[in-house]
């Protein structure tokens, strides 16, 4: 599927007028800079990103599992297989399995396929420069929607955001090619384009494959339809997102679920209370909450629970409930006035609602999907490094049109929370039951700290976008 949307993507930049371009030689080798980063970045990610703390082993276990199984079926003795090898296989295979929904397990079963029938020397790097396609794919997409939406036909607009998405992607390089989540990005990132291009249904489609993946992406669902009923006739573009997404969460939901079920039986749903059951996260911002209040004498220890490292302490269960109804209030709240603005500005004069959406829309919507990610991050009670993924790329839509402060502090953050996992991890973050080192809890204090500081930045300046589009 990246492969088919590369090729039409590449089709529709012949739309791009590039005679501007020839024309400024200053331009062209700012061009060629920032291709030659991103691919030489993306290069040393594929071949030299260490294992440390990387999942695709254990995705490569998962697969093995799964193969395993079906050799049994064909009467092969597994009893030839050391039980230490069986054990840390079938570990991997129960992580996984209650950890991810069906659709991307199956996904995840691509490297164990490639390890087994095709590729016995490499399959890391064939893993890695397939999530590279997604990742090129997010790029080409990001820059469509700068020079056709966000920035009309603006060279040096187009040069921020691809500096900044590569950047970012070399910051966050230890996890950007061996998490799954760079494919979740791209699927979003994908139907966003589509819908930017006035394509509800395929949007939908995409959005929905995006959400059976992994769930998170159902939190812009509102968003989505809320900036499809600003275009048109609003009728009849809230139907056919309607009916786009009633279709995603109806029949799409319920054919995957039936064949999940028929294959896999309830094992196929233990994800939902997988996460439900999790505790607090030691990585996030409730996490540093214990660790601070452990200083003043709470009791808190880490323990090894659900996949990762967890802090509990006697106000774990009353936090992590805390931060699933926090998160599902703010959202509300914000939908609730994103509701409003959109009923104030179509009772205004329709030629003034055409020059407010193609002046401020795209760059206004935007903003909103970073700040609602963000405040999800911030506010949930599991917070790891890959999940900075879904950030990047509308991040560096925003980011150079907005204050050097904004910049500065997304820019720490990608920084701190690196630093965090995988480097300082395994010795100071999550080595001893005791809790982090003082140095760990500084990185983590600091990290989130900044995190929330940013997300609050953020609101204000969203806030702001939306106040003046309701006011004109």
């Amino acid at each position: 599927m990246f492969f088919v949307y590369l090729a039409s993507i590449l089709r529709k930049m012949k739309e791009i007028s590039l005679k501007s371009i020839y024309l400024n030689k200053q331009a062209m080798w700012g061009i060629a800079c920032i291709i030659s980063f991103f691919i030489m970045s993306r290069l040393c990610i594929i071949y030299f990103a260490a294992l440390q703390g990387s999942d695709l082993v254990m995705y490569t276990q998962f697969a093995n599992f799964e193969y395993l199984n079906e050799l049994k079926k064909s009467g092969f003795d597994d009893s030839q297989i050391p039980i230490n090898i069986y054990q840390k296989l079938q570990r991997a295979h129960q992580i996984i399995t209650h950890s991810y929904p069906v659709l991307c397990q199956q996904w995840i079963k691509l490297i164990g396929l490639l390890k087994i029938k095709y590729l016995e020397r490499s399959p890391i790097i064939v893993y890695r420069s397939i999530a590279c396609v997604a990742d090129v794919s997010i790029l080409i997409a990001i820059l469509m929607i700068v020079w056709k939406k966000v920035a009309p036909r603006n060279i040096k607009a187009l040069g921020q955001t691809a500096i900044t998405y590569t950047l970012f992607g070399v910051i966050l390089a230890p996890v950007l090619y061996d998490r799954v989540d760079i494919f979740l990005i791209a699927l979003v990132v994908i139907a966003t384009v589509l819908l930017l291009q006035n394509k509800p249904w395929m949007a939908g489609w995409i959005f929905g494959i995006a959400v059976l993946f992994k769930l998170v992406p159902i939190i812009l669902w509102p968003l989505f339809l809320l900036m499809l009923a600003k275009w048109h006739t609003p009728k009849t573009q809230i139907i056919k997102m309607a009916c786009a997404q009633s279709a995603l969460l109806g029949l799409f939901l319920c054919l995957i679920s039936a064949l999940s079920y028929w294959h896999y039986g309830l094992e196929a749903f233990s994800f939902v209370t997988f996460h439900s059951q999790r505790g607090i996260q030691i990585e996030s911002t409730w996490s540093t909450l214990l660790w601070v209040l452990q200083k003043c004498g709470h009791t808190v220890n880490v323990v090894i629970a659900y996949g990762c490292a967890q802090s509990q302490s006697a106000l774990s269960p009353v936090l992590s409930t805390l931060s699933s109804y926090l998160i599902g209030i703010i959202l509300s709240v914000y939908y609730a006035f994103r509701l409003k603005i959109k009923i104030m500005c179509k009772s205004q004069d329709k030629d003034l609602i055409n020059m407010q959406e193609k002046d401020n829309k795209s760059l206004v919507f935007f903003t909103s999907v970073t700040l609602i990610l963000a405040i999800a991050m911030a506010c949930s009670k599991v917070l790891s490094t890959q999940y900075f993924i879904w950030l990047i790329p509308f991040l560096a839509i925003i980011l150079p049109r907005l204050s050097k402060i904004h910049y500065g502090l997304w820019t720490c953050i990608l920084v701190l929370t690196t630093a965090i996992f995988p480097f300082y991890y395994f010795s100071d973050i999550a080595a001893s039951s005791a809790g982090p080192s003082p140095f760990g809890l500084s990185l983590l204090i600091v990290r989130n700290s900044l995190l929330v500081a940013a997300t609050v930045a953020l609101f204000v300046h969203n806030m702001k976008q939306l106040k003046r589009e309701s006011n004109k």
